[in-house]
This record gives C-alpha cells, structure tokens and sequence, in this order.
C-alpha cells in the first residue's frame, strides 16, 4: 500500500480510478505525483489494458511487465474488481465516497425522487439545513464541524430519512429561500436538456452521414477576440465515417506532390 499520508497538496485525498488505457491512468498518476491517494480499480486477472501491451516489455521472460503499465501506474494502489457484477459494483461506493473528507453534510443525499448535493460550510448554515429537515440543531453528535464529521454515518442517515419523504424539487427550493448551497444530481439525459447546459452551447448538433442529426457534447472552451467577437468554430462535422474522405484526403496529397 502506498503512503496515504504522503506529502504534497492532494495529501489526504482519495482518487479512485475507473479509467482504462493510458489517458485516465496517466491523468490519476498525476493526482498522486501531487500526494493524493490514487486506488487503480482493475479487472480481475487480467488487470489494465496496458498491461498486456508491448513489447517492449521487461523484467523475467516468464511474467514480463509492459513498459506502458510502468510508465502510467506509479503512486498508486491496485484494486480488483468485477464492475459486471453485483458484488463488484457495490464495492465501489465504499471506496469512493460521495462526500467531503473534512466537513459535514457536504456531498450526495438521496430524496423521494433523485439525488441532492448539499453543501454546508459553517455552523450556522447547519442550523439551517437541521431547522428545513425538521432535525435537532442542537444534537450533541452534530451540534460542530467536528461532531458531524465523527458522527458522518448517522448524520447521513437522519438527514437522508427526511429527504425521502418529499421530492427532490421541493428540498431544493426551501434549502435555498433558507440559504443553503444545494443543487440537483442530474442523470445523462437530464443533462442534456438542461437549460444551462443548452444556453451555454454544451450541446451540439451534426449531421451524422448515416444517423442524421445527433446530439453531442460541445466543446468545453470559449475563445473570443479582443473585441469579444467569436472566435471558435462557427459550425461542427460529426465523426466521420470509416474511409469517408479516402478519395479527397488523397487527391490533396496528390496535388501537394505535384507542386
């Protein structure tokens, strides 16, 4: 196991990752360069991708490792489990929790109908969560920061048992008229047809040469001129089909050869 309380300014942070290849776990890495804990959740067996890939390979002939796998795994702790399954999935939320490390109730609640993220900071703004959800402020297990951090459990709990007697729309609406920082979990299709997610063009619309026009996540980044004029693309291509510009991509390079 490697050190959880190593140095760095992710010290006490866990990651867990569920990514494959080499772009997730070369981003994880990272996180635990900087002193995170990073738990690698592989397959059973055959582990990562990349540990078959190569060569070139080194170490014994008889259990080679792949010089990809060492180049992306480093500051991390390895995990195996079957996410096909039902044992193994639920596995995974005990590694990964939906909640802030250092203060309480600071994460994921579930209500009647979806998930809440609620996010209290201070005493007072706990006051307030408890006087919504009908809970005794005055609790001794959650009357402090640190009382509800060493009681998270049973905070959660009560918390949560309240929130299942009413949809999640209406907790949302009295958190906020009582000033508490609370939004709403959206699912993927949830996303899409959010009105932030569409006014802000994180959606976006092409012309797919067999599907006709799908929906696809936009680009994340705005660029503008000095003027405040647009400066990004204007309109977006859907990927491409297999060979689809074959005969154009090299009739170009047959022009460039002859220059």
């Amino acid at each position: 196991m490697t050190d959880p309380s190593g140095s760095g300014p992710l010290a006490g942070t866990l990651v867990v990752d569920l990514s494959r290849a080499l772009a997730g776990p070369q981003a994880s890495m990272m996180l635990g360069d900087m002193g995170a804990r990073v738990v690698e959740v592989e397959t059973p067996g055959s582990g990562d991708d990349s540990r078959s890939w190569g060569p070139p390979f080194v170490g014994p002939e008889e259990d080679p490792v792949s010089t990809y796998c060492l180049s992306a795994d480093r500051n991390k702790e390895s995990l195996q489990l079957d996410l096909k399954s039902e044992a193994g999935r639920r596995e995974v939320p005990r590694a990964a929790s939906n909640h802030h490390p250092a203060i309480a109730p600071y994460g994921a609640f579930r209500a009647r109908d979806g998930i809440l993220q609620v996010a209290v900071g201070n005493d007072a703004q706990w006051r307030a969560v408890a006087a919504v959800l009908d809970l005794d402020a005055a609790d001794r297990r959650f009357a402090t920061g640190r009382d509800r951090v060493a009681h998270r459990p049973e905070l959660i709990a009560a918390m949560e048992e309240r929130l299942a007697a009413r949809p999640a729309a209406e907790w949302l609406a009295r958190l906020a008229e009582a000033g508490v920082p609370a939004g709403r979990v959206r699912t993927l299709d949830e996303a899409y047809t959010w009105e932030q997610t569409l006014g802000q063009g994180l959606v976006v619309d092409v012309d797919h040469p067999t599907l006709g026009t799908v929906q696809l996540p936009g680009p994340p980044l705005r660029l503008e001129t000095l003027a405040g004029a647009p400066a990004g693309r204007q309109g977006h291509s859907a990927p491409p089909l297999l060979g689809q510009h074959d005969e154009e991509i090299l009739g170009w390079l047959e022009e460039g050869s002859d220059r």
